[in-house]
């Protein structure tokens, strides 16, 4: 019987816990009747999905680190960063991503995307690029899907984690409750996958804290398990989500250039 109860220090980024993820997906193929949900993890479950899924604008801050392990090779990280992202149901939307990459060089960007215009930005050298009515940017903040592997880049999966939480409760295959770690089994996508999603919540407050999503993959003949790992800092929704963090004013001393080509996107 596949076991999801997994403890909290699943959410370390450790060979170990990422091992133990790959087990889980490869028992998952186990038959849906060998399981039944918790009847708690349900119903946080539902109100967690809802609150979500109710939200007309928010924004979060979190670390977001994005790894992936072939077989038993040790994991490698594919890219962490810190992350500040707002979104409205019109379409507004804003993202600030700053690497924090310990191997590689250091950067940062902005998009914003105000419902008419759209701007890129990097403040070192200071230079951005605009246009109007980014149709491809103005894609809220995603659709709540896993991204594939080529995708697979701290603001893809920070686009896709209200989504994914806001459906949470129409996609579930499995869910159980230990403590504060909600873990929710997806139902099986049109390519017969699934993922593992590991919730931090408050029961109290529905404050998600801290979450790990993920999948195996299909990579060159070889299983390719994916996962990220978000620490969230603060989470905000409503009316305390201004229409100015939808706006962009230049810098003085910004070059305005044609096109920005940004690294990590």
């Amino acid at each position: 019987m596949l076991d999801l109860h997994m403890p909290s220090h699943f959410l370390l980024t450790t060979r170990r816990s990422f091992s133990l993820a790959a087990l889980v997906l490869l028992a998952a193929a186990a038959p849906a009747s060998a399981q039944q949900s918790d009847p708690a993890a349900i119903e946080l479950l539902k109100k967690v999905s809802q609150k979500f899924a109710d939200v007309q604008r928010y924004a979060y801050a979190s670390s977001v680190g994005v790894g992936r392990q072939n077989g038993e090779d040790p994991k490698i990280f594919i890219a962490k960063a810190k992350v500040k992202l707002a979104a409205a149901q019109d379409g507004r939307f804003f993202i600030n991503v700053r690497s924090e990459d310990e191997k590689s060089e250091k950067s940062e960007y902005s998009a914003i995307f105000d419902g008419k215009k759209s701007w890129t930005f990097i403040p070192e050298p200071p230079q951005y690029a605009e246009r109007t009515a980014d149709s491809k940017l103005s894609k809220e903040a995603g659709r709540g899907e896993f991204p594939e592997l080529d995708q697979a880049t701290p603001e893809r999966f920070a686009r896709e984690f209200v989504p994914v939480v806001a459906k949470l409760a129409k996609t579930a295959d499995v869910s159980f409750l230990r403590g504060t770690v909600l873990t929710v089994l997806s139902e099986k996508d049109s390519k017969g996958r699934q993922t593992l999603l590991y919730l931090t919540v408050d029961p109290a407050t529905l404050v998600v804290s801290r979450a790990t999503w993920v999948r195996s993959i299909e990579s060159k003949g070889a299983k390719t398990l994916v996962r990220c790992d978000y620490v969230f800092s603060e989470f905000r929704q409503g009316e305390s989500v201004v229409d100015k963090e939808f706006s962009f004013t230049p810098p003085a001393g910004a070059k305005r250039v044609d096109d920005l080509k940004l690294s990590g996107r």
